[in-house]
């Protein structure tokens, strides 16, 4: 709960594969899975607005949304980012020719291709009331290669 007694949500969500702009029976680790954000204004939460995607750029999968709210009442974003590893599955038959894999790998990607949960760990902070949806530009805190990959 905000200064302000307005409760916020975040969350992940992914369409369905071959179907971006559905909502339902999403495919985790798509390269649009993105955060959406809702809020209530009401004491108990019983009435949420309509989920929005947050803002972010991004060219990989966006994992584990956590909010923060500061002493000056600024709503924090901490999310993570895939950028470096794509899934990968048992190959028998490769689908995406020429596979980058060595020919005596038993991996393969998948189809379509999913990225794995991690990545860069990234921050932004909301730009007035966070009904507004608007968030300063992403901020990377600590990269995937960092510590031997996160």
């Amino acid at each position: 709960r905000l200064p302000n007694r307005l409760l916020v949500a975040v969350w992940q969500a992914a369409p369905s594969a071959g179907n971006e702009s559905k909502m339902r029976l999403g495919v985790e680790g798509l390269d649009s899975q993105h955060i959406l954000i809702s809020h209530s204004r009401d004491e108990y939460g019983k009435r949420w607005s309509t989920p929005q995607k947050v803002p972010l750029r991004n060219t990989g999968a966006l994992w584990s949304p956590v909010l923060h709210v500061d002493h000056r009442g600024v709503l924090w974003l901490f999310y993570s980012e895939s950028t470096d590893c794509r899934k990968a599955v048992l190959c028998t038959e490769c689908k995406f020719p020429p596979c980058e894999l060595k020919d005596t790998s038993e991996l393969c990607h998948t189809d379509p291709p999913l990225w794995v949960p991690g990545g860069h760990i990234k921050v932004v902070s909301s730009v007035g009331p966070p009904s507004q949806n608007i968030w300063t530009p992403s901020r990377t805190l600590l990269t995937q290669q960092a510590g031997g990959v996160i």
